[in-house]
Formats: C-alpha cells, structure tokens, sequence
C-alpha cells in the first residue's frame, strides 16, 4: 500500500506536491529549533487543540518521502543561509579591528598598575611578565598566518612556563646541594 504522505507524480510526470498546512509550518520550525517529535506533539496540540496531531503521525511526517521532509530541507537550507550571511557581515566587521586587537595582545607585555599607569615590577626590580613566551610566539605565528604586520614593543617576553618550571626545580635543587 504507497503512503499517503509520499509524493506523487501526475500520469504526465509532473510532480503533485502534498498540500500543507500552517500546523507543518510550525512542525517544521520547531523540528529546526531542535525540539524532539514529542515536544512538537506537546507544542502543537497546544497551538491546536480542535486537531491535535499524535507524536506517531508528526514522526511520520518527517520520515524519508514523509509530507514536511523536502520542505524541511529546503527551510534548513535557507536558514543556515540566512545565518551564515549574517556570520559573514559579522565577521567582517570584526576582521577590521583583527589587526589591532593582536597588536595589544603582544604589546601588552607587563602588568600595570591600573591608578598610577607604572610596570609593576617584582622583588628583583624586574617588569612582571603578563603574557609568557609561548603565548606571545603563538600569538605572533596566529598573526603571520593571517597576514598581519605586528611591530612589537621592546622588552623581553618572560620565558616558556615548563621551562621556568625545570630551571627553578633545578636551582633549588643546587641550593640543597650547596648548602649540605
């Protein structure tokens, strides 16, 4: 027995597409806001009370030759087309201030004292690092990538923090050694 939700061709070919209604308008909206076939059932025998469609006809709708599978389709595509254009005029805006934006992430070396303005620098007197030698080398390879000119303040980046871990474990163990 064909199903009756499949669609149909007429005897000169010509496709005879099923007749739809606002309650799949809905279904098809919902379906693409991620709700399950039951929450659709939940939501549309709210909506339409009078002919509430069960959770097995909605699920069927949707199957493979089902009423709302082409159009379900074709209103997927044109969502995500209407959202990815909307990404692109987003990113273009964005890409503008690129540039800047790694420019002060690899220039913004040391950490400063948000009244005074000044480096703030540690018990040795030396500038505290606000961003280590790895972060800054991915930073500036991520920026060579995308073909941006970063000019980098002076000033050394502190050292790889694996590094430091090893030289510091290193130096303190020297200074058990000596002082035994």
């Amino acid at each position: 027995m064909p199903d009756k939700n499949a669609h149909q061709t007429t005897p000169n070919g010509t496709d005879v597409k099923p007749r739809l209604f606002e309650m799949h308008y809905k279904a098809l909206e919902y379906r693409y806001g991620g709700f399950t076939y039951k929450e659709i059932a939940e939501a549309l025998n709210k909506e339409y009370p009078k002919m509430p469609p069960p959770y097995e006809r909605i699920k069927k709708w949707f199957e493979v030759g089902g009423i709302v599978e082409q159009p379900y389709i074709d209103y997927a595509k044109k969502e995500n087309d209407r959202r990815r254009q909307h990404l692109r005029q987003k990113m273009e805006g964005l890409l503008t201030q690129l540039p800047d934006k790694f420019r002060e992430l690899i220039n913004e070396r040391f950490v400063i004292n948000p009244f005074s303005g000044e480096v703030i620098k540690d018990e040795k007197g030396k500038p505290i690092p606000k961003r280590d030698k790895v972060l800054l080398d991915a930073l500036n390879s991520l920026a060579a990538m995308m073909g941006f000119k970063i000019e980098q303040s002076e000033g050394e980046a502190e050292e790889d923090p694996v590094d430091r871990f090893f030289r510091l474990a290193e130096e303190k163990a020297q200074a058990e050694k000596h002082a035994k």
